[in-house]
């Protein structure tokens, strides 16, 4: 494959208090269930119980300038995981050194913008007015978070796909982070 080798992450993760998920402490299904900036997501379960999602960093060995900026984005969006903890922000759950992937819990409705274009078969789609102030709520609440830390943590990439659907019930304790 076009995986790059664990010794070429940066070795502050190898060390760092961030847990290192082991390959027989996952279980990962063989179709990933979507594509992100960096790589495929996959579902799996974490020490054969916990659904979780499965980021997976995939670069292509020929674009040397590209793999490096994929690799920095990658180590920021972990760094970012394990430093900001709100309950409106993804729990980073661990990392996974080889390949190199995130792994995070997993969300049963999908992304916000999936489910209002009523991409998944079974979601039609349906947000109540008092739904849609929620999650504008929930979005708001963690953005919040993230802009009153110091220094700073600025999202730059909000978005309906980038918001994930934790519930469709507008009185849980989390609608989406």
């Amino acid at each position: 494959g076009n995986n790059v080798p664990s010794s070429h992450l940066v070795p502050e993760l190898g060390s760092s208090q961030i847990n290192q998920i082991q390959e027989n402490e996952i279980e990962k299904e063989k179709e990933p269930c979507g594509e992100g900036g960096f790589g495929r997501v996959y579902k799996g379960k974490y020490m054969k119980e916990r659904q979780v999602a499965i980021k997976e960093l995939k670069i292509v060995k020929d674009d040397i300038e590209d793999k490096e900026e994929k690799v920095r984005e990658f180590i920021q969006e972990i760094q970012w995981l394990h430093y900001a903890k709100h309950p409106n922000l993804m729990e980073l759950i661990g990392i996974i050194l080889s390949p190199p992937s995130i792994v995070l819990p997993f969300c049963e409705y999908g992304s916000l913008f999936d489910y209002a274009e009523g991409k998944r078969e079974k979601d039609k789609p349906n947000l109540s007015w008092i739904l849609r102030l929620r999650i504008l709520i929930d979005i708001s609440n963690g953005m919040n978070y993230l802009h009153s830390l110091d220094p700073p943590i600025i999202h730059c990439d909000l978005k309906s796909p980038n918001i994930l659907l934790m519930s469709m019930k507008y009185d849980d304790e989390i609608v989406c982070k």
